[in-house]
């Protein structure tokens, strides 16, 4: 994966154009897609900027599997400045701050899409190991977009600073599982309507709040103008399931800074493949 500009690193080095980025992305999960095939997601939040003098730049990308076969993509993406919109994806959205509102779906709230999973895709479910699951199990990928539709802001804090620079560019928020919002991201709230059993023995249970483990988030403009926030996060651990489920229930909402909430939900059946590392092999 390449752009075609140069790109400037948080220390003011230069990673030259057509220079492969995939070294770069953070997450990566996969589904399992009916048929023969897969889907892989990954994810990367860029913590580097656009030189002075680009307008525009494209961003091309290229897939090979095992056998050889390749596809090949681009987009176009415009560059806004300072004077028009912000100097970053940052400064698109206000500072997180506590939300009030009642998380039921108002018809001027934010517009909430769930990415990924891609329906009609089956997940995994983990691999459960009492007492806890191994921490290779990547079960699968979920991507949660929303547009802030009235402009009243939704509040995330998505290069996580504040954090020690080793850990900049997330919005994880451990402390907070199974306590409350993640702090970087007051309006988001996930749940699963199974518990999750985490690699570190902590059980998040049906209906509680997944928003702290998530992995990051970032900003863009809309041609409308609007603010498009996309957060995260490939799932890790085992979810424990009832005897004779087949489907687990992803809610996946968004509170702006009016209280203003809208959500979406998607239902996605079980993978007979446990672990989702396993639906692809080892590099």
């Amino acid at each position: 994966m390449f752009f075609d500009c140069d790109l400037v690193k948080p220390d003011g080095g230069i990673i030259p154009k057509r220079t492969n980025l995939a070294a770069l992305f953070n997450i990566a999960g996969t589904d399992d897609t009916p048929g023969a095939g897969v889907t892989i997601w990954a994810g990367w939040h860029v913590l580097e900027s656009i030189p002075e003098d680009v307008n525009q730049f494209t961003i091309s990308v290229a897939v090979k599997d095992w056998a050889g076969r390749e596809d090949f993509d681009q987009m176009k993406v415009q560059v806004t400045t300072g004077a028009k919109i912000a100097e970053s994806g940052q400064a698109l959205t206000p500072a997180p701050s506590a939300v009030s509102g009642d998380r039921v779906d108002d018809t001027d709230g934010p517009q909430v899409t769930m990415i990924a999973p891609r329906i009609p895709s089956s997940v995994s479910t983990g691999p459960l190991t009492s007492p806890t699951p191994p921490t290779n199990a990547s079960l699968f990928f979920i991507q949660v977009s929303a547009v802030d539709r009235t402009r009243a802001g939704i509040g995330v804090n998505e290069n996580g600073e504040g954090k020690p620079d080793a850990m900049r560019g997330t919005i994880v928020d451990p402390t907070q599982s199974s306590i409350g919002p993640n702090r970087f991201v007051p309006g988001l709230y996930v749940s699963f309507d199974v518990p999750l059993l985490q690699p570190n023995g902590n059980i998040i249970i049906a209906g509680g709040n997944l928003a702290p483990v998530f992995n990051i988030a970032g900003s863009e403009v809309e041609p409308s103008g609007l603010v498009r926030s996309t957060f995260g996060w490939v799932v890790g651990g085992s979810l424990l399931m009832p005897a004779g489920k087949t489907s687990v229930t992803i809610k996946s909402s968004v509170t702006d800074n009016n209280g203003k909430t809208g959500s979406a939900t998607s239902v996605v059946q079980i993978s007979p493949v446990v672990n989702g590392q396993e639906l692809t092999p080892n590099n």
